[in-house]
């Protein structure tokens, strides 16, 4: 059977929990008699190309090493999530390598681009979440000062969030226990006070990513969750099979 596997990064160069199980994964398929591919990503940093493919057989099985520059990308943000020139290059590998099933981790850097040309190509999709990425633009549903978040609540939520990783937002949110971002928040939920105060263009891209990111997840034929907190936060009315 030919598994395309799919992990932000991978070793040598990159460790982390979800590079090293996707490894494991990989090398378990392989010892079972199966045949794994991987997609991570190298490089995503300015010196990066705008887009760059390494094959890397040392492992034993094919890795494709991606490299681009996402700060380079007309639209960074929309870029993190689903990255257009990431989608062109896996429907082409899709297309050659003919795998029985793409299994996404994570979905950091990799996952809108993968899914939609999975989709297209028609080839069955399984998701392992080992995060909150596809819900939360910062992947640890925690706020920069630390906090949990209860959750995606509205897109004017996450953008104060996103917009606290700036001190100038930061502190004076620190100092009034949370108050301003409540009434802030509060406040740009209502589109005109949105406009007029320069927040609907956040608003609008998170809401964006949201409803991008749940389409995506619709359209896998399993998804994975290793508990049921992450589970809960993932789980909406039409989502597949959610284990």
């Amino acid at each position: 059977m030919k598994i395309l596997l799919v992990s932000p990064h991978f070793p040598p160069s990159r460790v982390g929990g979800v590079e090293f199980y996707t490894k494991r994964l990989a090398d378990y398929l392989r010892a079972m008699g199966d045949s794994p591919e991987v997609i991570c990503a190298e490089r995503i940093d300015g010196e990066a190309p705008a887009f760059d493919a390494v094959l890397d057989t040392t492992s034993g099985y094919p890795v494709h090493r991606l490299s681009f520059n996402l700060s380079g990308e007309a639209e960074p943000f929309k870029a993190s999530y689903h990255n257009s020139r990431v989608e062109e290059w896996t429907e082409k590998l899709l297309e050659q390598a003919r795998p029985d099933v793409v299994h996404l981790h994570s979905g950091y850097l990799l996952g809108g681009g993968v899914l939609s040309a999975a989709r297209r190509r028609k080839i069955p999709v399984v998701v392992t979440l080992h995060d909150f990425w596809f819900v939360c633009p910062r992947v640890t549903l925690l706020h920069p000062d630390g906090r949990r978040c209860s959750g995606p609540d509205s897109a004017a939520k996450c953008a104060w969030c996103l917009a606290t990783e700036q001190r100038r937002f930061r502190l004076p949110d620190v100092a009034t226990g949370g108050r301003l971002g409540r009434i802030v928040i509060k406040a740009v939920q209502h589109p005109q006070l949105a406009a007029a105060t320069g927040w609907a263009n956040a608003i609008q891209t998170i809401s964006e990513r949201t409803g991008a990111l749940r389409q995506a997840l619709m359209h896998a034929n399993l998804v994975l969750a290793p508990s049921r907190f992450l589970r809960d936060r993932l789980r909406t009315p039409g989502c597949p099979q959610t284990a």
